[in-house]
């Protein structure tokens, strides 16, 4: 199982969730899990909408409005969550 634990959280990629200490999960989009795991693995790195788009739908050709669903996405997910607070 591929995983990342971040802030007493687990982010398990095979199955798409973030797992909080309770327990709780929320499933997350494949292309919201592309998203995060760019935000992770270069978390100094400021991101550009072309560049998150193509991290989160690669090889397609998706609306500007499918980046700005995923990011809110992840957002409340993370939240809801208790992952951790972005505000």
């Amino acid at each position: 199982m591929a995983i990342y634990h971040i802030n007493n959280k687990i982010l398990d990629i095979n199955n798409r969730i973030i797992i909080d200490s309770n327990n709780n999960s929320i499933k997350i989009s494949q292309s919201e899990l592309r998203i995060l795991i760019s935000f992770i693995s270069m978390p100094t790195k400021v991101w550009n909408k072309d560049e998150l788009l193509q991290q989160g739908w690669p090889n397609s050709i998706v609306v500007i409005n499918s980046l700005t669903v995923a990011i809110s996405n992840l957002r409340e997910s993370i939240q809801r969550c208790k992952y951790y607070h972005i505000s």
